[in-house]
């Protein structure tokens, strides 16, 4: 059994469809696939903007790949060599208003907050300053958002407003800590059931094994 993963606000092409089509019926010489994604804001494609080489595994295998016990940014192991597909996903980050945009930058602030919190990571008031303007200075210079026009601009100043809230929600935790007041941190998912099997998986045991399902 196989799975396609794929996000609400992103979608595969008839492309990528088509190329997963031929490998399934031609059998599969890999446990996991990985393909670029095409990021979308507002019905234009981004090209830069920090964004130019993201790649993603999202086709594997069921019993052969998990994701780490992380609230955010949970990267998928997988076993053996993972091939890129030629075709990509759409991910349409923003597609009509900035409403909801808004609002997951604010709960993946939360849940960043609390991933470091619980890694033990605390900030100064002076890198909730500098870490927004640092990101911001790297994805619209270094990374060239400012050839993504007034788009570039405006996504490359969410990035930075994304990563200042993840600071911000951070170092006030630590302020109401200081007063006895403790964090109101995010759900993890600790249960021993959700996770059993993946030392299987994460130890390259025989791909074909059944066991070690991602949760």
């Amino acid at each position: 059994q196989w799975i396609f993963l794929l996000d609400s606000d992103e979608r595969c092409t008839p492309e990528l469809r088509d190329e997963v089509r031929v490998i399934l019926k031609a059998g599969p010489k890999s446990s996991a696939y990985m393909m670029n994604r095409t990021v979308y804001l507002l019905g234009k494609r981004i090209r830069y903007s920090g964004w130019q080489r993201d790649r993603v595994s999202r086709f594997f295998k069921t019993g052969t790949a998990f994701y780490e016990n992380r609230r955010v940014h949970s990267m998928l192991h997988t076993t053996g060599e993972v091939p890129i597909l030629k075709n990509t996903i759409e991910h349409h980050m923003v597609d009509q208003t900035f409403t909801e945009y808004a609002f997951r930058l604010g709960k993946y602030g939360y849940w960043g907050a609390g991933q470091m919190w619980r890694d033990g990571k605390r900030t100064s008031v002076s890198e909730v300053v500098t870490r927004p303007l640092w990101r911001f200075l790297k994805v619209y210079g270094l990374q060239l958002g400012v050839l993504d026009g007034s788009r570039g601009l405006v996504f490359c100043l969410l990035q930075a407003y994304g990563t200042y809230m993840k600071f911000a929600i951070l170092w006030g935790w630590q302020v109401n800590q200081a007063r006895g007041i403790e964090p109101d941190l995010p759900e993890f998912d600790d249960a021993e059931d959700t996770w059993e099997g993946l030392e299987r998986v994460s130890d390259d045991t025989d791909p074909s094994d059944p066991g070690g399902e991602s949760p």
